[in-house]
């Protein structure tokens, strides 16, 4: 393995690393090692302020186990994308051995995960700014929308800053020639709705049914590694603006 190459994969084991911390800053102590647990709030406006920060909290654990696990498909997928057998020996047309299924099927796993976490960060805004819907209707595909549609129904056509910015992020134009990439969102997007619907992502397709090439799983990782060091960035300052303005309330 060449020097460029350890450069590289020594890159995409840190870059989505220590981007969260490990604490929940949302469990309120009352006393040692007992916290506050809400499940009656009442109707007056403390309660309800009490209930989101309850909500949060839950929120927040769940966001630390799928990091743990995406953390762990990423860092086993980079091992075997970048075992010599792999980078030696890597075939467009055939899988070169059993490591680079193994570098696809982890890079699978965190992609399914990054998506439901895509998905919790809308939930974090549908709370946070009293959306009101309901858990199992919340899509990012929807509530971080371009389209004119979709902002009229959640953000009555002006999302706010916060909003915007990751509206903007999940809608960059593809360019490779950043250190970081920009439209990374958009391919693991694609690439995962490929997965899903039409073929294999360690796979070359070539027929009638569908044409494309697979992408090199160090190719990928990059995108993906990236992709998803902003989202947790967008769920870190999520959580701080949300925890600064509980604490100015």
């Amino acid at each position: 393995m060449n020097e460029q190459t350890i450069k590289e994969k020594e890159y995409l084991m840190t870059v989505f690393t220590d981007k969260l911390p490990n604490d929940n800053p949302f469990i309120i102590q009352v006393a040692e090692d007992k916290e506050i647990s809400i499940i009656s709030p009442g109707e007056n406006v403390f309660g309800a302020d009490l209930n989101k920060i309850s909500q949060f909290r839950d929120i927040y654990s769940t966001v630390l186990d799928l990091r743990n696990k995406i953390g762990y498909s990423l860092e086993k997928a980079i091992e075997y994308a970048y075992s010599d057998e792999v980078m030696e020996n890597y075939n467009m047309l055939h899988t070169s051995g059993n490591n680079e299924w193994l570098a696809y099927y982890f890079i699978e796993n965190a992609m399914f995960r990054v998506e439901a976490m895509w998905d919790i960060l809308a939930h974090i805004y549908n709370i946070k700014y009293d959306l009101g819907k309901p858990i199992n209707k919340v899509y990012h595909s929807r509530i971080f929308s371009n389209q004119d549609a979709n902002k009229d129904k959640y953000w009555n056509g002006n999302p706010p800053q916060d909003v915007q910015k990751i509206i903007d992020y999940i809608n960059e134009n593809d360019d490779t020639n950043e250190e970081i990439w920009k439209g990374n969102y958009s391919f693991i997007n694609t690439l995962r709705n490929n997965m899903t619907h039409n073929f294999s992502i360690s796979q070359s397709n070539m027929s009638s049914f569908a044409f494309e090439m697979k992408h090199h799983p160090s190719y990928i990782l990059k995108r993906l590694c990236e992709s998803f060091a902003t989202l947790q960035d967008f769920l870190y300052e999520t959580f701080d603006s949300i925890l600064k303005d509980a604490k100015n309330e």
